[in-house]
């Protein structure tokens, strides 16, 4: 587990060119439903069976590792198929992004632009190893070959998030996941079970962390959001927690805070077919 105080890079990131490369939806053409509809319990816990909890050891790469469980549920959303992408080709490219060259940390501007112009190669071209590296094993024939894979998993929009509503209607939805960057507590480093508990003290660092869909558990009438950690299947219930609506929101509040999705679809021309796809995969 990381307790280095810039796995995520607030001090650095551009909020201000997140928001306008972002593709805003036309949510009126989405649907007019409710936002607040949890993926189906089958669905879920097939993916939960296949994405790889993932350790990011001593290193700064929760950006990273956030980045890979996005595109590979992303992955998912797009064709039904998931394999482990990798998280340090993630972290590395997102860096070159930023202008870093250190292990400490990425930006989420940068790691949206990475994933965007690059893709993210297979966790097998590119593994993580726990040490900072800044190119895979082989020189530039194994990066060509990285670059080569990566291009099919390419993001294509990002857009930043206003609060619960806003991660709420875009996780059911079905346009990808989020990455949460938020200052980080110190009752949140061990002893969390199923649910993320409220802040105890000061924050203590920043972490990038993704969230994928929304759970059954209601915190009134809104729905929990679940995804996985980065700090192996030790923590919370076997690597996952889950966030109430009034902890997003409080988070929301908070000096740092950012969340952002991220989708394989074109935010200015969704296809009727693919949104009418995607919705049935959510209960009803």
């Amino acid at each position: 587990m990381n307790d280095f105080p810039h796995g995520y890079r607030p001090d650095l990131e551009d909020v201000s060119h997140l928001v306008a490369t972002s593709q805003p939806r036309d949510w009126n053409q989405l649907y007019a439903a409710s936002s607040e509809r949890a993926l189906d319990e089958r669905i879920r816990q097939e993916i939960k069976g296949r994405i790889i909890v993932e350790g990011q050891g001593r290193t700064n790469s929760c950006g990273g590792h956030a980045g890979s469980t996005v595109v590979e549920f992303n992955r998912w959303l797009e064709c039904e198929e998931l394999d482990q992408r990798s998280r340090w080709a993630a972290y590395i490219w997102g860096q070159d992004e930023c202008g870093i060259a250190t292990d400490s940390g990425v930006q989420i501007d940068g790691l949206c632009r990475a994933l965007s112009s690059k893709g993210l190669c297979s966790e097998g071209l590119w593994k993580f190893t726990g040490a900072y590296h800044r190119s895979p094993p082989g020189g530039n024939a194994a990066l060509q070959a990285c670059l080569a894979d990566a291009a099919q998993c390419r993001l294509s929009s990002w857009e930043v998030l206003k609060g619960y509503a806003g991660v709420a209607r875009w996780l059911q939805t079905g346009q990808g996941g989020v990455i949460a960057a938020v200052p980080w507590y110190s009752n949140w480093y061990s002893g969390v079970g199923e649910l993320m508990p409220q802040p105890n003290g000061v924050a203590s660092g920043y972490h990038a962390y993704p969230l994928l869909w929304l759970t059954k558990r209601l915190q009134g009438s809104r729905n929990y959001v679940e995804g996985p950690n980065s700090w192996t299947a030790s923590w919370g219930n076997g690597g996952w927690a889950e966030w109430s609506p009034a902890l997003i929101d409080w988070l929301a509040t908070q000096p740092g805070t950012l969340f952002v999705g991220m989708s394989d679809l074109d935010g200015a021309a969704i296809k009727r077919r693919e949104v009418n796809r995607r919705l049935a995969w959510f209960a009803k």
